[in-house]
C-alpha cells in the first residue's frame, strides 16, 4: 500500500459543515482511528482516497501500542482477516458510539465506544463485540 497521507482529506459524499478536520484532533488524547482499515484495500488501491478520509475516521482514546487504534481495534481488524480467509469473505459492521448532543459545532464526539459485528456469508453472527473507548 502506499504511504499514509499525511493529513486526510473530507469526504465529498458529505457537507463540509458536518465534518471533523484533520486539525481538530492535534493537541487531544485521540488518535485518527480508521472504521475501515486501509488493508482492506490492498487488492484495490483506488479505494484509498475513499479510505483515508475523515468521514471513515472516529476518536480513539489513547496512543500508541497501548492505545484503543493500535491495540484492541487493530487485534481485532486482524481477526476480521482471519475470518475472511476461512469463510472467503465476511461482512463487518462498525459502530460508533456516541453521547447525545456531543460533536455539535464541530467540536470531536463524545465517543464513549464502538461496535463490532462480524458476519458470515450466509448471515451467521461470527462475533459480536462492544469496546468502550477509555
Amino acid at each position: 500500500l502506499p504511504a499514509r497521507p499525511s493529513r486526510f482529506g473530507i469526504s465529498e459524499m458529505i457537507p463540509s459543515e458536518y465534518q471533523l478536520r484533520h486539525q481538530d484532533y492535534t493537541g487531544t488524547e485521540f488518535e485518527r482511528g480508521h472504521l475501515m482499515p486501509r488493508e482492506a484495500a490492498a487488492s484495490y488501491p483506488d479505494a484509498l482516497e475513499d479510505i483515508d478520509v475523515m468521514s471513515n475516521i472516529a476518536p480513539m482514546r489513547g496512543r500508541g501500542s497501548t492505545g484503543i487504534n493500535q491495540g484492541i481495534w487493530r487485534s481485532y481488524e486482524r481477526l476480521a482477516g482471519e475470518q475472511a480467509a476461512e469463510y472467503g469473505w465476511i461482512r463487518v459492521v462498525v459502530e460508533v458510539v456516541t453521547l447525545p448532543g456531543s460533536g455539535v459545532s464541530g467540536a470531536l464526539p463524545e465517543v464513549t465506544g464502538f461496535t463490532r459485528t462480524h458476519y458470515a456469508p450466509n448471515g451467521e453472527v461470527i462475533m459480536g463485540v462492544s469496546i468502550p473507548n477509555h
